[in-house]
């Protein structure tokens, strides 16, 4: 009897330590597995090469038409000997934010043919005057609305990269926690596998002793033979998720090292995690809103009502105003202004019939009311979204809390199995039997807990939030 308790005693002392293996420096946890993935990954990186700073760069580019532009011209005719005309016509513009363009010129103008409108002081002339348009083109015109129009699409790529990045992390989420699942149910199996082995050859000893019948090491041959069978499975299936999560870990310098045999595994499962776990819903109209790829309509929105504004500029009438004052060089360092002295001019111009401005003003009213009906289908989107993995996240919860009470009576049940069996009232069948119970308990709690923490980040990420 001695020697059947000692059996005994190893063949169920798995059932309380299989999850007290460490991990130490190999551990990979969830926290760290997202920092390195939005730090290091290279489809992270190209999202922000695509959207952010691609829209830096068109910034730049609209802040162009803003540039003080300089020029310089030199026309001459000799013929014969003779200097027909040398012209020279040089300058400085600028234009303002207000639509207006300064302008300072230099012009000298030389020769025996010079038409009597070009003609100028013997040291030339300098000017400096303002362009101003007076109806279109004065409250808004293509620069500024290209300008405006750039720094609202870098909002919006903003946007569409926290998006872009959350989706993608959405992925990385099932991954890390498939590699949780498949690593702690090999070992539980492991664990299991190992202890049945022992037993196995505990019990041939004592068979051979007599201490058990013969048919007791059929059995507890059968029960190793299963654990060895899932535990080969199970370890083929954990070498197909560690080749996937290397996906998304195994970057260095936006190259690609795979591992054969990868060292790194996954958090270990604690039990006591899953003491309290069910989170509330709150302010989920409130969080859907800063969604990202939400809130991106709301900038596209601002964008177009810029564009509608210049495209009703567009329907006015093109008047311009220009005056210079001539500024006469006595000397080449001395320049006398006489308010006499001046340059003027006015432009008008209205096209009759209006269509390609009416046009484009209805495309842009067009655009609008399918930028908000689209706003709407993805906030509508958002918030089915974010519901459905709420759900499924608390119906895990709730089955968790079933699963673990379900394990303390399955322990329970061995026990006073184990009790039987002393008393010469049960067989190892039954035991075993009761021990696979316990199990496939233990395995569904894995599942369960991974499960539940894949729809929880899943949530978190449905409401535009980074998954911690």
């Amino acid at each position: 009897m001695k020697k059947k308790i000692i059996i005994l005693l190893i063949c169920y002392s798995w059932i309380s330590n299989f999850l007290n293996a460490q991990l130490g420096d190999s551990t990979i946890y969830f926290k760290a597995f997202i920092q390195n993935i939005l730090q290091f990954h290279p489809y992270v990186q190209n999202l922000n090469l695509q959207t952010i700073q691609k829209s830096k760069a068109y910034i730049l580019k609209n802040r162009g038409y803003f540039d003080p532009k300089t020029y310089y011209s030199f026309d001459q005719k000799l013929f014969q000997t003779k200097n027909y005309y040398s012209i020279v016509n040089s300058g400085i513009k600028i234009p303002t934010w207000i639509g207006a363009d300064l302008k300072a010129e230099y012009d000298y103008n030389t020769g025996l043919y010079i038409n009597s409108s070009d003609f100028l002081p013997p040291n030339g002339l300098w000017s400096a005057g303002i362009s101003m348009p007076v109806l279109k083109n004065l409250f808004i015109d293509e620069r500024r609305w290209l300008l405006k129009t750039a720094k609202l699409d870098l909002k919006i790529a903003e946007q569409e990269y926290n998006a872009e990045v959350l989706d993608f992390l959405s992925n990385a989420v099932y991954r890390y926690w498939e590699w949780f699942e498949a690593y702690n149910k090999l070992l539980i199996i492991k664990n299991a596998k190992d202890v049945s082995y022992q037993r196995l050859q505990a019990t041939v000893q004592s068979a051979l002793l007599g201490d058990l019948p013969a048919i007791d090491t059929v059995e507890t041959a059968i029960q190793y033979n299963n654990f060895l069978l899932q535990y080969k499975i199970s370890e083929a299936e954990l070498q197909n998720v560690k080749n996937n999560i290397q996906f998304f870990l195994q970057w260095d310098n936006n190259k690609f090292n795979f591992i054969n045999n990868y060292s790194f595994y996954p958090e270990q499962f604690n039990s006591s995690n899953t003491q309290n776990i069910l989170l509330e819903r709150t302010y989920l109209d409130s969080m859907i809103n800063q969604h990202p790829a939400y809130k991106k309509y709301q900038f596209k929105l601002r964008n177009l009502n810029i564009e509608k504004r210049f495209r009703i500029e567009m329907l006015k009438p093109e008047l311009n105003v220009t005056y210079n004052a001539l500024l006469i060089p006595t000397h080449p360092n001395d320049v006398i202004y006489n308010s006499n002295n001046y340059k003027w001019g006015i432009s008008f111009s209205f096209p009759l019939l209006l269509r390609k401005e009416r046009g484009d003003l209805k495309l842009v009213n067009l655009k609008i009311r399918e930028t908000i009906n689209e706003a709407e289908i993805k906030r509508t989107e958002l918030f089915i979204k974010a519901n459905n993995y709420y759900n499924l996240y608390k119906v895990y919860a709730e089955q968790l809390i079933t699963i673990n009470d379900l394990i303390k009576r399955y322990e329970k049940m061995l026990e006073a199995e184990r009790a039987k069996f002393f008393a010469g009232e049960s067989s190892v069948f039954l035991v075993n039997a009761r021990e696979n119970y316990l199990l496939d308990a233990r395995l569904k709690q894995i599942s369960f807990y991974s499960k539940l923490n894949i729809y929880k980040y899943l949530f978190q990420i449905s409401l535009g939030q980074l998954p911690q």
